[in-house]
């Protein structure tokens, strides 16, 4: 079975946010929508796909219950963005923040910039940089994906 691992990046403000809103209220907010999200597939090439439309076009080649669904806090939120608003039923959920738990809850902890500054060393040797940079994310708070520039998708 293919894993297929996703990161989706979605419409937040100051009340559209999941600091404020459980992931249910929050994906089923008004001004809730869905911008991007990074897609690998096996061991090929990460993709980013920008808009609802092209995520729904190529999300509806997969054959779901054929792949195995990866993602960081997939049971406490991508999922229902993958459920809800995609549709999608995998043969398996798979989510790294309850594999990182039981070994790193009471040292590092689990976000995704906890384990990245933990495993550091361990991620440049594979070429990938561990640094989180939020400054684009940032520069989305409160824009549609419509207002994004060209530059920005």
């Amino acid at each position: 079975m293919e894993i297929v691992t996703l990161d989706y990046e979605s419409f937040f403000d100051n009340e559209c946010t999941l600091s404020k809103l459980s992931a249910l209220e929050y994906i089923n907010h008004p001004k809730f929508e869905v911008q991007s999200v990074s897609v690998k597939v096996g061991e090929h090439y990460t993709d980013v796909l920008w808009g609802e439309a092209q995520i729904r076009r190529a999300f509806s080649k997969f054959n779901w219950n054929q792949y195995a669904l990866l993602a960081h806090n997939n049971s406490g939120f991508d999922c229902y963005i993958s459920a809800y608003i995609f549709g999608i039923k995998p043969k398996l959920w798979l989510d790294t923040a309850a594999m990182a738990r039981p070994i790193h809850a009471k040292t590092c902890g689990v976000s995704l910039k906890a384990l990245s500054e933990f495993y550091a060393d361990e991620l440049r040797a594979l070429g990938i940089n561990p640094v989180k940079d939020n400054t684009a994310l940032m520069n989305t708070k409160g824009r549609r994906y419509e207002e994004f520039t060209a530059e920005e998708k």
